[in-house]
């Protein structure tokens, strides 16, 4: 199965100071567009086939921010945007001891939000009017999905292994009217064993929240190889 490629129209980002200085920002190592994604024969595919269009999803990026001291090493002063080449195999790794010993352990892990230094992961997305619920406003649908797909990304990103969504809350705070350049980051509250919970916001970048979201998520199950 192959996925036509679409337009990605990175002159929304850069057409923002906001968003230039995040791509600029060494604390984020890596920042993927949806080829990432698409790579993935049939994962996704309500973003990769569905909304993935010049009048609904125009444009999306995927910024992963480690924390604990991570930076990226260059900056290429003129390229706003840098893509760069991590596969979903390095993301996603086929053996992951250190995530079945984690699951094994099933400590209760609480994360602290408020540390400028943790992990975080970050979405850009340029939403027109295929987008909207009624006219010129977001869908709702679409805003609880990109935070859900936030904080599924993160998960992913953080420990190296798939997960499906348990529960998903969301507290809707004002109307997101579109076309419109939004920031979805996302970040763990806590862990133990398979499960994580997760904290998801949609911004408008400069202070503005249109969305918060709370998630719980199981990560696939990996079992400790045998020596």
């Amino acid at each position: 199965m192959t996925t036509r490629r679409r337009t990605e129209h990175l002159e929304d980002f850069t057409a923002h100071e906001w968003c230039k200085a995040l791509f600029t920002d060494p604390s984020i190592t890596h920042i993927h567009d949806r080829r990432l994604f698409e790579a993935r024969d049939g994962w996704n595919l309500l973003f990769t086939r569905g909304l993935f269009t010049s009048d609904a999803i125009r444009a999306f990026l995927d910024l992963w921010k480690p924390g604990h001291g991570k930076r990226r090493e260059f900056i290429d002063p003129d390229s706003v945007v840098t893509h760069t080449d991590t596969t979903w195999e390095e993301i996603v790794p086929p053996d992951n001891p250190e995530e079945a010993a984690r699951q094994a352990a099933k400590k209760d892990i609480q994360y602290d939000l408020s540390d400028p230094e943790g992990t975080e992961n970050i979405v850009l997305v340029s939403l027109a009017h295929d987008a909207d619920g009624n006219y010129a406003s977001l869908h709702g649908g679409i805003t609880a999905s990109l935070l859900d797909h936030c904080m599924g990304c993160l998960i992913v990103k953080n420990f190296g292994i798939p997960n499906a969504t348990s529960e998903l809350r969301v507290k809707y705070k004002k109307n997101l009217v579109t076309p419109s350049v939004v920031k979805v980051r996302a970040k763990i509250m806590r862990e133990k064993g398979r499960y994580v919970e997760a904290v998801s916001w949609v911004e408008d970048g400069v202070g503005g929240v249109f969305a918060e979201g709370w998630g719980s998520f199981v990560k696939n199950k990996v079992v400790m190889a045998k020596m």
